[in-house]
């Protein structure tokens, strides 16, 4: 006997209660002094730009860093499972930060991705990379950005 997809769909959600749910990943726990620091952050943001007109508010570029796997054997909806409504979905590691990787920066503002950089594979991301590259790169990076809207004006 064969059943059709669809029809194996509506028992399974209609008759038997069950939804396709996908894996949660384990978000990583910011210790109290990170959470204070990044109170402190926002609420000095909210003061620096309370009395602003709203325009100004596009102008803010913020950026983060983060690592990129060469490959990842799995996306946690890969691992997507049938269960009823009442069940715990099933926790996903991340995956195995020890396989090859490359940091990668990117800033970005209300108007879309500014800059973006990989590290050079096998260097260490210290506050000298930083500061020297990601940072000069963003700068030169602003200041073509400016050149062309005075050029278009």
């Amino acid at each position: 006997m064969e059943i059709s997809p669809e029809a194996i769909h509506t028992i399974l959600t209609t008759e038997l209660g069950y939804q396709s749910i996908c894996g949660k990943w384990v978000p990583h726990k910011l210790s109290e002094n990170q959470r204070l620091a990044r109170l402190n952050i926002a609420k000095k943001l909210l003061e620096t730009y309370e009395n602003c007109d709203s325009r100004r508010l596009t102008e803010i570029i913020t950026g983060d860093k983060t690592w990129v796997c060469y490959s990842t054997p799995y996306s946690k909806c890969k691992k997507r499972s049938w269960m009823r409504g009442d069940e715990k979905r099933a926790k996903i590691p991340r995956p195995d930060f020890r396989k090859p990787k490359i940091m990668y920066t990117i800033f970005f503002s209300s108007h879309g991705i500014v800059s973006q950089l990989p590290c050079e594979s096998g260097k260490a991301v210290a506050a000298t990379f930083f500061t020297e590259q990601v940072l000069s790169h963003l700068i030169k990076t602003l200041e073509s950005t400016a050149r062309k809207a005075e050029l278009e004006e």
